[in-house]
């Protein structure tokens, strides 16, 4: 069993916490960077082995129904990152940076890449929820034009051009290199595939929508909130030329 310590930047929150934590994991989304000023690395730990000192300086936002965020209310330290649903969640989220003794551990995860700050990069070696996403179109052409029309809004344009050894030809697709999504010429994928991509904005939702629909698209869902998802979720959905759903989604409030 470990044991860490930690405060605020003035002292006025500190906390112990027993038990056994979560690798570090780096949250690039929006919410997280504009709490922190940056990215949010913490580790998970047990809820009922977190000791507070101070808790009565600590101040909680609620980004959203399902989670609240905790600051030092005197320094405004970024401290914890709680789940409302206590039953299903039994742990909290604890910053890396209010940390006082030494972890022993290094960045394991990073999620929510794609909304990660124009201003630097994740380093080779950083385990991604995903790394890239490939798959095969009835007709290339076509789905290049369609894809490269509907993304642009989002700021993801084709990227390179690929040449397999099996003759396929593909394209490469990101707001730059390494690509992040393929397309390629082949038996067109069988049975259900949705894939969502962030948009920064909801403007640029509403952007991707209309793109997507001058390409060629088929409407499956015009921009709006989707409030059973989350309280933020607004989203756009349509199918592409071989009938899978492609969705924009901005968390982020008006």
């Amino acid at each position: 069993m470990s044991m860490l310590k930690g405060s605020c930047l003035c002292g006025a929150v500190t906390f112990e916490v027993t038990g056994s934590f979560s690798p570090v994991e780096v949250c690039h989304c929006v919410q997280c960077r504009k709490w922190t000023g940056h990215f949010f690395a913490n580790i998970e730990v047990p809820r009922d082995g977190l000791v507070l000192r101070g808790e009565e300086r600590i101040t909680w936002h609620h980004s959203s129904a399902k989670v609240r965020r905790g600051f030092c209310a005197t320094c405004g330290s970024s401290l914890f990152f709680d789940p409302i649903d206590r039953n299903k969640h039994q742990w909290v989220g604890i910053a890396m940076g209010a940390l006082d003794s030494s972890t022993g551990k290094k960045i394991a995860v990073n999620i929510y890449t794609a909304e990660k700050g124009d201003y630097y990069d994740i380093p080779d070696g950083v385990t991604r929820t995903l790394d890239h996403v490939d798959f095969a179109v009835r007709d290339l052409a076509r789905s290049r034009t369609f894809y490269a029309s509907a993304l642009a809004p989002l700021g993801i344009r084709p990227v390179v051009e690929t040449g397999r050894e099996d003759g396929r030809q593909g394209t490469g697709f990101g707001p730059g290199e390494p690509a992040q999504f393929y397309i390629g010429g082949g038996p067109p994928v069988a049975g259900r595939l949705h894939l969502a991509f962030a948009a920064q904005t909801r403007a640029a939702v509403d952007a991707f929508h209309r793109a997507a629909l001058g390409a060629g698209g088929q409407d499956h869902g015009k921009p709006g909130l989707r409030t059973h998802y989350d309280e933020d979720y607004y989203a756009a959905y349509v199918t592409d030329p071989d009938g899978h759903v492609v969705e924009a989604v901005c968390r982020q409030p008006e």
